[in-house]
């Protein structure tokens, strides 16, 4: 695993951590991204604390997305032992 790591390096069920991070960085970057513009404009937080409790409110959630969509998906193809056309119907289901 490196911070190189890319989601289709490895088939689904395979390298949880690699593909772990390789979603988690887009969902921090995505994150950082969203709470920025909210901070700057929309809520304008007045110090440092205030402006560190909005970036976490938004990052977070993010990251905890990305987080349990590769598990579900890692889980879910290793339950199955095969990677095919049901394991993203399991997902969608699991997630609406």
């Amino acid at each position: 695993m490196s911070l190189s790591a890319k989601y289709y390096n490895k088939p689904d069920g395979q390298d949880a951590s690699g593909k772990m991070l390789a979603t988690n960085k887009y969902a921090l970057l995505s994150g950082l991204g969203w709470s920025t513009i909210e901070v700057l404009m929309v809520s304008k937080p007045q110090g440092y604390l205030p402006t560190l409790g909005r970036y976490i409110y938004f990052t977070v959630p993010f990251m905890g997305m990305a987080s349990a969509f590769t598990m579900v998906t890692y889980t879910a193809t290793n339950m199955r032992g095969k990677d095919d056309k049901y394991v993203h119907p399991t997902k969608k289901k699991l997630f609406s």
